[in-house]
C-alpha cells in the first residue's frame, strides 16, 4: 500500500543521505 511511497522516499532520502554521508540503503 505504501511501498511506492517508500520507494520514492528511499530514492530521495538516499540522495540526501549520500550527501550527508549516511547509509544510502537506509532512507530512514
Amino acid at each position: 500500500a505504501g511501498r511506492r511511497l517508500w520507494e520514492r522516499l528511499q530514492r530521495q532520502g538516499r540522495h540526501h543521505r549520500l550527501e550527508r554521508g549516511d547509509r544510502p540503503e537506509r532512507p530512514e
